[in-house]
């Protein structure tokens, strides 16, 4: 571990439960994740089991760290704002969202003032589970999906009750000039920066926060006595926007859901997201509503922020499958480890038919 916790930072962390109240630790214990290299992306994850007293009372809560790697991809990121944009979200953003509808998808939040820091209740300890990535099966994807929409819905009633609150958190931060630049360099010089952050960055007729990350390593899901997924968080809200739904659900698509699903019951699955969100909208008197036809049209007119997310994420999003590759050991970006990536059979059997879907659909004409 490169970050110490010690008993003052744990009545901190409490504090946020038991408010105005004397918090004693009574005794803490460290659990390390056994985490995949490469499923993790830019942080350490370890959990801490806590036994304290209030007014008497013994109780014990299960918390779980999420500390940035001190690597070259942090710094990289560094200037990106994404670790105090999730830190905001957590903090500001998803406990008012939750006074407007209970938000059974976000996992509860401990304030520390530690810097980059995030302390969320151990998901793990409930019996919630990581999908394999690439893997999510039709059940568990339509859990998402439904999940998803309630998320959705929310922020459209938030952002009418707080105008300019989300503003912090609205703009794009992943798919920036900078960044997209440095990635197409290595991957696909013919496709022009301009086009995707204007994509990325563009205003639609109707607009929701995205959770903007959403695949299976930010994804948790909690199955019943019978193994059915009943119960979903997400987490990492590291790079949110306010865009169209629909990247979110083409970006899940192409990140985390078998292709076979995603071709033969993707209609399924988005009529499922669509009755939830329209549903959850007129529950929380919102006027407006999203279509079928208005889905088509904003994936149709986000052509190339799909061809640029399958190119770089879907790269790096198989690195799990190449065993030598782990962010924490990176040092810079170069053609050797982009090269290593794109020729995993993973990488080239999910780029082969997607890409065949991209020229179905006519995107590159």
């Amino acid at each position: 571990m490169n970050f110490s916790v010690d008993k003052e930072l744990l009545v901190e962390c409490l504090s946020r439960s038991h408010p105005h109240a004397a918090i004693t630790i009574e005794d803490h214990k460290f659990s390390q994740y056994d985490v995949e290299p490469g499923t993790n992306n830019t942080s350490e994850i370890f959990g801490v089991s806590v036994e304290y007293h209030v007014d008497g009372e013994l109780l014990k809560e299960f918390l779980v760290f999420k500390v940035p790697f001190l690597s070259a991809n942090f710094e990289s990121l560094r200037p990106t704002g994404l670790y105090e944009q999730e830190t905001y979200m957590y903090a500001a953003i998803l406990p008012e969202m939750a006074k407007i509808v209970e938000l059974r998808m976000v996992p509860r939040y401990y304030c520390t003032t530690a810097s980059n820091v995030l302390v969320l209740e151990d998901l793990c300890s409930q019996g919630y589970y990581l999908v394999d990535r690439s893997a999510a099966s039709f059940e568990q994807s339509a859990l998402v999906f439904e999940s998803l929409a309630e998320f959705h819905a929310c922020s459209v009633k938030f952002d009418r009750l707080h105008p300019n609150k989300l503003s912090p958190v609205a703009n794009e931060t992943l798919y920036t000039k900078t960044l997209i630049d440095d990635t197409l360099k290595l991957t696909v010089p013919e496709i022009k920066v301009a086009d995707i952050c204007r994509i990325a960055n563009r205003s639609c007729d109707f607009n929701v926060l995205n959770h903007g990350k959403l695949k299976t390593n930010n994804v948790l899901l909690k199955n019943d006595s019978d193994g059915k997924p009943v119960a979903v968080k997400l987490i990492d809200f590291q790079t949110c926007r306010w865009n169209s739904p629909a990247l979110d659900l083409v970006y899940f698509c192409m990140i985390s859901m078998d292709f076979e699903t995603f071709e033969s019951r993707y209609d399924e699955l988005l009529d499922r997201y669509l009755a939830r969100l329209n549903d959850t909208l007129a529950r929380l008197e919102c006027d407006q509503k999203y279509t079928k036809e208005d889905h088509d049209h904003d994936l149709s007119a986000s052509k190339l922020y799909q061809i640029f997310t399958l190119f770089w994420v879907g790269v790096l999003d198989v690195r799990a499958t190449v065993k030598e590759f782990n962010y924490e050991d990176v040092t810079e970006w170069d053609e050797k480890i982009i090269r290593a990536i794109r020729e995993s059979a993973t990488f080239r059997n999910n780029f082969v038919k997607w890409f065949k879907h991209f020229q179905e659909k006519g995107y590159f004409e």
